[in-house]
């Protein structure tokens, strides 16, 4: 039982690694880490990428941040407070944003048990979100997607926008 144990823990610590090198990691350095031969580290990366997002490019192996899940654990008056600022958000855009009606979803879903009320309610918030009313602007979505990959990378952009008059704002 110990090397079942001892196997999880190093799958725990291979995927905070991951996550610490953004860039990515040779299956040497991962070996290296964690202290077992280059084969094992391979074998941990396949296993790894059977849960995980994992993208491979040459000789580098890296967790794809967009299609990573984090795991989250709230209050009911925590999740409170993210319905009520993505309600605000709802009623301040006309713009159709799949990525906030998902994650209201899964909170409605994980609240289910807890306090019913508030799932309905936030649901119902997805739902409002997701209408077919909101305007489909898929350039607002790629943009709103590129600068939040820029954040959590830490990276700048360099932006611009044409106002209807044709003046262009830096």
């Amino acid at each position: 039982m110990e090397r079942a144990s001892n196997k999880a823990e190093r799958l725990l610590q291979l995927e905070q690694l991951l996550l610490a090198f953004p860039e990515g990691l040779r299956k040497a350095e991962i070996a290296r880490r964690l202290g077992v031969h280059r084969s094992t580290a391979g074998r941990y990366v396949e296993e790894l990428s059977q849960r995980l997002p994992i993208w491979e490019d040459g000789n580098f192996f890296g967790i794809d941040r967009d299609d990573y899940l984090t795991q989250v654990r709230l209050t009911i008056h925590e999740s409170m407070a993210l319905h009520l600022a993505a309600r605000l958000m709802a009623s301040r855009t006309d713009k159709h944003n799949p990525h906030a009606a998902s994650a209201l979803r899964k909170l409605g879903h994980a609240l289910r048990q807890v306090a019913p009320l508030v799932s309905d309610h936030l649901l119902a918030s997805a739902e409002v979100m997701d209408d077919a009313a909101r305007r489909h602007d898929p350039v607002y979505l790629e943009v709103l997607e590129t600068l939040t990959r820029a954040w959590s990378r830490g990276r700048m952009v360099h932006l611009w926008h044409r106002h209807e008059s044709g003046r262009v704002y830096e």
